[in-house]
């Protein structure tokens, strides 16, 4: 085995093929996927038809034939349209797939050999999007195909020459995620949450727990958040306590709310018990485009019923948020 004479990258050098191959998969650790969330995306046209629409983007493709090298694919900025053969009678899936081809990897032809798909060396075809006829109902990949693709879409062909149904298997190459905690203790003192307790206009009649309320600046390229909301040392007042408690990121009107979580503390000896826990989980919570790059606030809530809730100088409220993107 030789060094290759050439590193990425000499000014004036002759470079390989293989050393930017290499140097692109090492760059992002061997990723594939759509570069950005919109990228790809395959749609039906505006009427129905025996064709797709792939909007325009970018893909990072792994070299199937060889490990520790990938390809960058991409169109133009106008969609690209692929016909999908019609299906007159019963079912049929085909994969809507950019694929790479490679004169030095088979199955395709050596460089310079006449006839499609490589009928030119220096123009190629050597990035194409199309279906691939018949795949099983559950397909969701291209690594059957043997070569270097990428799937972008499962599409249904049922008694009709038109595409009925469009399911979406892009996935992020390299999906962006930025986690915060914050929380702390509330001022010195006892705050009662009585029941009845809410925030003027509150749409869901809750109350904002504590002064623990921590701002969050919402990434620019955030599609998606996960957030966690935890009261930890409270209080309870009277021989029952029950309710509701969420948590919310944003304003009160637009914001992002969690599930209610109910909580329930029965047959309770009349007077102040102290409690471990409350919790709120709000997973894979869309983030709303006008509060993308934003400052935001993060609050715990709660809906009293029975009984009252005490919030002390003790207390411990606290917030995990994860921002992360998805294909979109």
């Amino acid at each position: 085995m030789a060094v290759r004479p050439v590193p990425f990258v000499i000014e004036g050098a002759l470079h390989s093929d293989e050393v930017f191959r290499g140097a692109l998969s090492a760059s992002t650790q061997e990723a594939q996927g759509v570069c950005l969330p919109g990228h790809l995306k395959v749609t039906a046209t505006s009427t129905p038809s025996g064709q797709v629409q792939v909007a325009p983007g970018a893909a990072l493709i792994k070299n199937r034939q060889q490990p520790g090298e990938s390809y960058y694919g991409s169109t133009d900025n106008q969609p690209t349209l692929v016909s999908v053969d019609p299906m007159l009678s019963g079912t049929r899936y085909d994969l809507i797939v950019m694929r790479i081809i490679d004169p030095n990897f088979a199955p395709w032809q050596p460089s310079g050999t006449p006839g499609a798909p490589n009928t030119s060396t220096t123009v190629g075809p050597y990035c194409q999007i199309v279906a691939i006829k018949g795949v099983d109902a559950n397909t969701t990949s291209a690594d059957f195909l043997g070569y270097s693709a990428v799937a972008l879409a499962r599409v249904k062909m049922t008694n009709t020459s038109n595409v009925t149904e469009i399911a979406d298997l892009r996935e992020l190459a390299q999906p962006r995620t930025w986690t915060r905690t914050l929380g702390g203790s509330p001022a010195p003192g006892e705050v009662t949450y009585p029941p009845g307790s809410m925030d003027s206009g509150d749409p869901a009649n809750m109350v904002t727990l504590s002064n623990i309320t921590p701002q969050v600046r919402i990434p620019k390229w955030a599609t998606h958040a996960d957030i966690v909301g935890e009261v930890v040392g409270f209080r309870t007042i009277g021989s029952a306590c029950n309710g509701a408690v969420t948590v919310r990121l944003g304003p009160q009107s637009g914001g992002i709310y969690g599930p209610h979580v109910a909580y329930d503390f029965p047959d309770q000896v009349a007077g102040e018990l102290n409690h471990g826990i409350l919790k709120v989980t709000h997973a894979a919570a869309p983030i709303p485009t006008n509060l993308r790059g934003t400052d935001q606030t993060l609050t715990m809530r709660a809906r009293v019923d029975v009984g009252s809730l005490l919030i002390h100088q003790y207390s411990l409220v606290t917030f995990q948020v994860s921002f992360y993107e998805l294909v979109a």
